[in-house]
């Protein structure tokens, strides 16, 4: 675990100054027809190592924030160094998060939630930037032919409700309240170029209806420090998510009194 742990840190380094390529290194070998548990390890790992450089990068880290058999582990460095080459590389691997986005969100968001401090503050890092590499690839510039634009709108419209869910619980905690509006941000020019201006404003209304429970939240004096600390970790996000949603609404109206 150290050791592997140790090699995607380097990685982590390594992408800071150079791309790996993204070619193929050679054509995946033939599939397997045996089912026996071997064979299939066996094809699995000659199709990794016919996969590009970059491809194989990706693939590592996926499966070192895997949370399964996870659960129960004294020392998380496999974890965090794979959370980390999210956190700081995510961008790079914008074609591949496109297609595996769903199993990707569910483990990043489980580490959200841990208990280990330093996993769940890298986690958060590396939710942003994997929403940033998705949001890349709903972009017009990539979205060119009918398929790739009903994909698009798929991928798109599970994102936005998965930030839906989450904003429109009531008694949902401030941090994974944040996480939603974080989303909403993030996602505010996919919602111009795959929703309507009206989808646009529910974005916005939603955020604004919300002001009242980070901003004033109602507690007893007890809560009082707890909550005064959890406030401000939200007011950031609510703003950037606000000015994201603002810049992309043709027609802000003012309301006169």
């Amino acid at each position: 675990m150290l050791i592997a742990a140790g090699a995607i840190e380097g990685l982590v380094n390594y992408l800071v100054n150079f791309t790996p390529s993204s070619t193929p290194a050679n054509p995946p070998p033939p599939i397997v027809r045996s089912k026996t548990k071997e064979d299939e390890k066996r094809y699995n790992e000659e199709r990794i190592r016919c996969e590009s450089d970059l491809k194989r990068i990706y693939i590592y880290a996926a499966r070192a924030i895997q949370t399964q058999d996870q659960t129960n582990l004294n020392r998380y460095a496999l974890v965090k160094a794979g959370l980390e080459l999210f956190a700081q590389h995510s961008t790079l691997f914008t074609e591949y998060l496109y297609e595996d986005y769903p199993e990707i969100l569910r483990c990043i968001r489980a580490w959200n939630a841990h208990d280990n401090y330093d996993v769940k503050k890298v986690a958060q890092r590396a939710y942003d930037t994997f929403l940033l590499g998705v949001a890349n690839a709903l972009k017009e510039t990539n979205v060119k032919t009918p398929e790739e634009r009903r994909r698009a709108v798929q991928v798109f419209q599970y994102f936005i409700k998965e930030f839906r869910d989450k904003i429109d619980t009531p008694e949902l905690e401030i941090r994974d309240l944040a996480m939603g509006i974080r989303g909403y941000g993030i996602f505010a020019n996919a919602c111009k170029l795959y929703g309507t201006e009206e989808d646009i404003k529910f974005m916005f209304v939603g955020l604004i209806q919300r002001c009242e429970q980070i901003a004033m939240p109602t507690v007893t004096l007890s809560q009082a420090m707890d909550i005064f600390d959890e406030r401000f970790y939200g007011l950031p996000n609510l703003i950037d998510a606000l000015s994201a949603i603002i810049i992309e609404m043709t027609n802000v109206k003012i309301k006169k009194r």
